[in-house]
């Protein structure tokens, strides 16, 4: 029970580091195009659809791969 325990830890772990270095690429496009307005619209959309995804995955709805593909920059 505990090795199943760990393995979704780190497969969880896995996941919010690749939400978390997406999020911070994603960001930093926005804050070097200030007053972009369209960008930033846009790029809220995206962290609120990722963050969405993070929950189906941590739940179970979708595989690591399912998560990955859908919350890359567009």
């Amino acid at each position: 029970m505990q090795t199943v325990l760990r393995i979704f830890h780190l497969k969880a772990d896995k996941a919010r580091q690749l939400y978390q270095q997406l999020r911070n690429k994603y960001q930093m496009r926005c804050a070097r195009a200030q007053g972009n307005a369209k960008m930033r619209e846009d790029y809220n959309k995206w962290r609120d659809t990722a963050q969405k995804a993070m929950v189906k995955y941590q739940v179970g709805e979708m595989s690591f791969e399912q998560f990955a593909e859908s919350i890359q920059i567009p």
